[in-house]
């Protein structure tokens, strides 16, 4: 299931991340596997993509922390923006885990950084495959 060329997207991922150095690179792997990605630095521009764009967004990939408003809070905007978008959260911290935050049980999906473009392709697919 995990062999190079299997993993192929062909969805719509908004990729938020505050930290230029990640931003480019982490939108880049999931080109490479197919994926359309629309890019934000912040919740502000997140915020702006989603509202002009009218085409379906499948996923959004978004890092927890940032600064002003972190990844959950913008996450519950955006919903009710595109609501077909299912959320994948990217973080850092070790152990930084949402689940046990207790927020939204059974629909929050994690990854964590660092992670390769095929773990991360992988993880995008299996997210989009999930049946809710």
């Amino acid at each position: 299931e995990k062999a190079g060329g299997e993993i192929q997207g062909v969805e719509t991922v908004l990729v938020v991340e505050d930290e230029p150095s990640l931003l480019q690179p982490v939108a880049r792997m999931l080109r490479k596997y197919g994926y359309r990605t629309l890019e934000a630095r912040n919740a502000g521009e997140a915020l702006l993509i989603c509202e002009k764009n009218e085409e379906p967004i499948e996923v959004l990939l978004t890092d927890m922390v940032m600064p002003r408003m972190d990844g959950r809070e913008m996450a519950g905007r955006l919903i009710d923006l595109h609501p077909e978008m299912k959320i994948l959260f990217m973080s850092g911290y070790p152990g930084h885990s949402v689940a046990s935050r207790g927020l939204m049980k059974g629909e929050i999906e994690f990854i964590a950084k660092p992670f390769s473009a095929q773990e991360l392709a992988a993880k995008v697919r299996e997210v989009l495959d999930k049946k809710l």
